[in-house]
């Protein structure tokens, strides 16, 4: 498994100047996080962060989040680094194993429902702990397996994506139609 780092702070001639991911802006479920859920600004940072760099994999780790698999893959930060809530796990992938290996195995109901199990706190928020995800075994294939299995994977996710945009437009139509219909009576 990919090192967990734990609440980390790193410095820019005394300020961070990063990508930063805000509570509002939670993890999407994706492999790479759009712009729109990062804004870079130069914020000061003191403490209640957690920093994240380009091509770590970032999973939440409080309910109902972990559940819902709100995880993704950090790309195109600003300067490289970013940082957000004290609530999220940064996974930092050896050169033996990609980000999106790591990404995939996260996402797999095996992981969600064996860390279900393992989580801490009582009411209504729970946690996963970072021994679990840190102790966690991935099957690590040969680099050019690996990037035969990133590359099924994506073409994948863009069929999906695509049957996703296709829905949505039918969805449009079908409820301007509806108030057409509607409007006309």
């Amino acid at each position: 498994m990919p090192r967990a780092f734990p609440k980390r702070r790193a410095r820019l001639q005394g300020r961070w100047v990063g990508s930063c991911l805000a509570g509002r802006h939670c993890i999407r479920r994706s492999y790479f996080w759009r712009r729109t859920a990062l804004f870079p600004a130069p914020v000061p940072v003191m403490t209640g962060y957690t920093y994240f760099a380009d091509g770590d994999v970032v999973l939440a780790r409080v309910t109902p989040c972990f559940e819902n698999r709100k995880s993704g893959i950090a790309r195109g930060l600003k300067n490289k680094i970013g940082f957000g809530s004290t609530e999220y796990i940064v996974l930092r992938p050896s050169k033996k194993i990609l980000p999106e290996i790591v990404y995939s195995y996260i996402l797999s109901g095996d992981f969600i429902k064996s860390g279900k199990s393992f989580m801490t706190g009582t009411g209504g928020l729970q946690r996963v702990p970072v021994d679990f995800v840190a102790n966690w075994e991935i099957a690590v294939p040969p680099l050019d397996a690996q990037k035969e299995i990133v590359e099924k994977l994506e073409s994948e996710r863009l069929v999906v994506e695509a049957n996703k945009n296709l829905l949505a437009i039918y969805r449009r139509k079908i409820e301007d139609r509806l108030t057409a219909l509607w409007s006309n009576s």
